[in-house]
């Protein structure tokens, strides 16, 4: 069974490396190449968006500062630490992980609200590895049918041996997740590949991959429709090298990327802010995302359909971090 670290169920970070490095200025512009599959249109067959403009009425600006966030409360007991938030277009639906401290049991939990008013609660879980393994990290289509998890398997010694992405199905959007398969299309990147993310309604997904823990970068991937495989994977240029590349999330219309960053020797991770000039295109010069610094680790977690509303992870070590939302006005 895995003894967990931060490593696990996060990035790296479980024992001091050294002094905390502050990570430098990002260009993604300088070595990225134009992605395929559905970058050039919509998924309903229309243009995509123009990435250059910051959207309609009611939409964020993606580099524009939030306010100072607040811990969401009531999804977890005083003993219990809860991480990793994905929620459903309407915000009423969040799903997240979940795990008593001191316990290697990891689950993954459903929380609904019939407002957006209103303040979520403790939930039911919807999915645990069938066979001893530790589930993390939830992705949920818009059909809230499939959910796509980090599976974390580990030796006799407790360190983590593999992380890899499993997709789970349920026949209702009140059910538990199951019959768990690995998705194959990513074998070929790394053998610790976690943390996806869906965007442009679930055709596009992305993840952390690396041949270790230490160096995990981001990729993207897409596919022409939901019941079919992923492809064309490329590695992103963002972070600079030897940095380690964590937890990418993007906008539902992938024009902006949250992610955060490790440099080498450090357990401080930084969050930044990036996003595209074109679509199909590098994203562009990254930007710290300092207000949201709460402590030495923060990690975003998912990201509202108008950019005004991000969930995310901040804490010290593994198990001291809490869920945070922060938000800002159009």
């Amino acid at each position: 069974m895995v003894r967990w670290s931060y490593a696990a169920l996060l990035p790296l970070g479980a024992a001091p490396l050294g002094l905390a490095v502050a990570c430098g200025a990002f260009d993604g512009d300088e070595a990225a190449a134009t992605d395929g599959g559905v970058d050039a249109t919509a998924s309903d067959g229309s243009p995509a968006p123009d990435a250059t403009a910051d959207g309609g009425a009611g939409r964020c600006d993606p580099f524009a500062p939030f306010s100072t966030p607040s811990k969401v409360a009531g999804i977890a007991d005083t003993n219990e630490v809860a991480l990793q938030a994905t929620l459903s277009a309407d915000e009423k639906t969040l799903y997240f992980f979940r795990s008593k401290n001191g316990e290697n049991i990891g689950r993954i939990v459903m929380s609904t609200r019939a407002s957006t008013g209103e303040a979520f609660g403790p939930g039911v879980v919807v999915a645990t590895s069938p066979d001893g393994g530790t589930y993390a990290t939830p992705a949920v289509t818009p059909d809230a049918l499939t959910v796509l998890l980090t599976d974390i398997r580990g030796g006799s010694s407790g360190a983590v041996t593999s992380q890899k992405i499993v997709r789970g199905t349920r026949a209702d959007v009140a059910g538990t997740f199951g019959g768990f398969t690995s998705v194959g299309e990513l074998d070929s990147i790394g053998a610790f590949t976690t943390h996806p993310a869906l965007a442009r309604g679930g055709l596009v997904l992305y993840v952390t991959s690396g041949a270790s823990l230490a160096s995990r970068t981001a990729w993207r991937g897409s596919r022409p429709t939901l019941d079919a495989p992923f492809s064309g994977f490329v590695e992103l240029a963002v972070g600079n090298p030897g940095e380690e590349i964590a937890t990418p999330v993007p906008s539902d219309d992938d024009e902006v990327l949250y992610f955060s960053t490790r440099a080498p020797s450090s357990t401080k991770y930084t969050m930044y802010v990036t996003r595209r000039t074109s679509p199909g295109g590098a994203f562009g010069t990254a930007r710290p995302v300092t207000e949201l610094q709460v402590a030495d680790q923060v990690f975003p977690a998912w990201l509202s359909s108008d950019r005004c509303r991000l969930y995310f992870t901040g804490g010290t070590a593994y198990p001291d971090h809490a869920m945070y939302i922060a938000t800002r006005k159009p």
